[in-house]
């Protein structure tokens, strides 16, 4: 958008200046070629070629100036309107590099998935969803069977689960959506951490044929840290409250106060949404943190020491 906006503020000016420098050119030249024109007809009927010849030169500005009181004029107009032209240039130039490393800087966040920062709560890296703590997810009717007329059954939406959230990918319907306005999901990431902050992935409003999707957006939330998780009262610590603002970035990430604890279970606790009563829609949660030293120099030995247990994929 920020990009878009750039180009539509350069065209603008070129829009705007380009008429009035090519009308500009036009009078000059139009003066320009009077003004020869009156020269070479006074020297012609002076019996003079030589002077007429003269005067067309670019080199004889002076004897130029002696016939003609608007030659000055003319030869300030036309350093302006130069001056005008390069400084147009310069402006198009600069836009242009700004243009193109902002271009460069965007496709290289896109590489590093939006933030640049790893993301322990990616399914992918080996996190996983523990439990959604009775939360219903939404189920979505796509239709109705029937035979010889006779319904037997309505046919739900299956992509629609829990895992989705921790999966890369924001377009429309790529989420998990749970029914009411709050809802719970724990997760197990997939390395113990200090963790400093989270994200939360929205759906971007300009993929949406109207803003009412974005009242199913998740509002007012909690995150809690989990040593060890224990059924049915795990042991848990409140790491923040925060909100979500729909008129924000799609990607917005909340800051965690500091703490001396690493944690291996993470708890989101969705308080509300913004009006959307009959669904929330989750697009993608993501941990944030730092892997206790301790933890990084045994990476090396993860598969000896624990004996092909599972423990995610390392950074």
């Amino acid at each position: 958008v920020r990009i878009q906006s750039m180009f539509d503020d350069i065209y603008a000016r070129i829009d705007v200046r380009m008429p009035r420098i090519q009308h500009k050119i036009t009078e000059l030249r139009d003066d320009l070629l009077q003004q020869i024109s009156m020269v070479c007809a006074s020297c012609i009927s002076n019996g003079s070629m030589s002077c007429a010849y003269r005067h067309i030169q670019p080199e004889s500005t002076e004897s130029y100036t002696k016939d003609s009181n608007t030659a000055p004029l003319l030869i300030r107009d036309l350093d302006r309107l130069k001056m005008e032209i390069a400084t147009l240039k310069e402006t198009v130039n600069a836009q242009s590099v700004y243009i193109q490393t902002m271009g460069d800087k965007l496709n290289e966040m896109s590489l590093q998935d939006g933030t640049g920062i790893p993301d322990y709560a990616m399914l992918s890296g080996g996190a996983r969803v523990v439990s959604t703590l009775g939360t219903s997810t939404h189920r979505w009717e796509r239709g109705r069977l029937f035979i010889w007329g006779v319904p037997l059954f309505d046919v739900y939406d299956t992509d629609n689960h829990p895992e989705t959230a921790l999966t890369p990918g924001s377009l429309p319907g790529q989420c998990w959506s749970f029914s009411g306005s709050s809802g719970t999901i724990e997760i197990q990431l997939s390395h113990k951490i200090y963790i400093l902050s989270v994200s939360i992935d929205n759906v971007s409003p300009s993929l949406l044929p109207n803003r009412g999707a974005l009242l199913h957006s998740p509002r007012e939330f909690a995150v809690y840290g989990y040593q060890r998780y224990k059924q049915p009262f795990p042991e848990h610590m409140l790491l923040g409250s925060f909100t979500f603002d729909i008129n924000g970035n799609s990607i917005q990430t909340f800051t965690i106060p500091r703490h001396s604890i690493a944690y291996l279970y993470v708890r989101f606790e969705f308080l509300s949404n913004n009006g959307g009563l009959e669904f929330t829609s989750i697009y993608r949660l993501r941990v944030h943190g730092q892997i206790p030293s301790d933890r990084i120099s045994n990476n090396s030995n993860v598969k000896n020491n624990n004996k092909g247990v599972p423990t995610g994929i390392p950074y």
